[in-house]
């Protein structure tokens, strides 16, 4: 069941949502097959590769060159909004936009930055 929205909240999840992809210079994604039940459902998975389907394991090996690739680490420094962020606040900043939308509680104060957002949720 979709949460009940008003407008102002529907149009403050568009904005949010919008500063969101503004505050990035460059957005990619790498989508991945499931890796199969053994892996995800068994609790006593050891993470032999073994276990992994077969699609799965092709697509690692086409993802784990462009994450790890000398070009890739050299560029991996992240800038929001002109400030460097570290792993960690990288982290917090995606857990922080997953219960703004997750639980529709976007903040209606409109900051002037995604980072001076997470700061204020904190």
């Amino acid at each position: 069941m979709v949460p009940y929205e008003t407008n102002q909240q529907t149009e403050e999840a568009h904005w949010m949502r919008q500063r969101i992809r503004d505050s990035f210079a460059e957005i990619s994604c790498f989508l991945m097959p499931h890796p199969g039940k053994k892996v995800t459902i068994e609790e006593n998975y050891d993470g032999k590769v073994a276990d992994m389907r077969p699609q799965f394991k092709d697509q690692l090996v086409r993802l784990v060159p462009l994450l790890l690739s000398p070009e890739s680490l050299q560029s991996a420094v992240k800038v929001i909004q002109g400030h460097t962020v570290t792993a960690e606040q990288l982290c917090k900043l995606f857990q922080d936009y997953t219960n703004f939308f997750s639980n529709n509680n976007v903040p209606i104060v409109k900051p002037t930055s995604v980072v001076s957002i997470t700061k204020q949720h904190r």
